[in-house]
């Protein structure tokens, strides 16, 4: 009987590589599969942010050089306007406008003029 009690509260250590006691029992698969589709799920998540943080600055991009597109329209506007302004007060010759209005101008409108750049 006594035999039974030691044996009950210190089972047999025949084994030569007996553990410390730090090592850390296996994980059951159960759950080693649900990390690992918790691990997929959150690398999914980090696509997608990605993938959408990278179509905002594209479509940033698009609208940030249709600005510009605009704005040099504008800028090209001004400059014939006030070319056309200097004309009409005999500022500068007409040569001279055309000239500065060639690259502005089609070649169909300079044909139409007989002024060719």
């Amino acid at each position: 009987m006594a035999h039974q009690f030691w044996i009950s509260y210190h089972p047999p250590t025949g084994n030569k590589h007996a553990s410390s006691g730090d090592e850390t029992p296996p994980i059951p698969e159960e759950e080693l599969e649900q990390q690992k589709l918790e691990h997929e799920k959150q690398l999914q998540k980090e696509k997608e942010c990605q993938a959408r943080e990278a179509e905002e600055i594209r479509q940033l991009d698009i609208k940030l050089l249709h600005q510009r597109a605009i704005e040099a329209e504008e800028d090209k506007k001004r400059e014939v306007t006030v070319l056309i302004q200097c004309v009409q007060y005999n500022m500068l010759s007409s040569e001279m406008v055309t000239r500065k209005l060639c690259p502005y101008m089609s070649i169909t409108f300079m044909r139409k003029n007989d002024k060719l750049c």
